[in-house]
C-alpha cells in the first residue's frame, strides 16, 4: 500500500495531495491527478516533514522529484513568485547533494 503525500506551491495555495510512490533519503517518485500547475521547485510534505525538492522528471502524472535540502519538521513555506508552472520556489533548511532516481 502507498502512503499519502501533499506538495505544498506556496503559503497561500492549497496543498496538492500525492501518491508516495516511493522514497528514498535523496528523493521520491509522486503520483499526482495531474502535473500541471506544479513548478519546478517546491516543498513535498510526508508525516509531518517538509522536503523542499526539485523536479527531475515528469512522465504522464508521475513526477520524480530530488531532494534539494535537508528535511525539517514542522509548517512548509515558499518563497514569494512561485505560482506558475516550472518556475522556481520552495526554501527549508541547508543544502544537502541529492541524486537522481527512478519511479517504479
Amino acid at each position: 500500500m502507498f502512503k499519502a503525500g501533499k506538495i505544498a506551491l506556496s503559503d497561500k495555495a492549497p496543498k496538492v495531495e500525492c501518491v508516495i510512490r516511493n522514497v528514498s533519503d535523496r528523493g521520491a517518485c509522486l503520483e499526482v491527478s495531474t502535473p500541471l500547475g506544479i513548478q519546478s521547485r517546491f516543498n513535498f510534505i510526508c508525516d509531518g516533514v517538509c522536503h523542499p525538492c526539485r523536479i527531475a522528471w515528469i512522465r504522464d502524472n508521475k513526477i520524480g522529484v530530488v531532494f534539494t535540502e535537508a528535511a525539517s519538521e514542522g509548517k512548509a513555506t515558499a518563497q514569494k513568485g512561485t505560482s506558475a508552472l516550472l518556475m522556481d520556489g520552495g526554501p527549508c533548511l541547508n543544502h544537502v547533494s541529492a541524486g537522481e532516481l527512478a519511479c517504479v
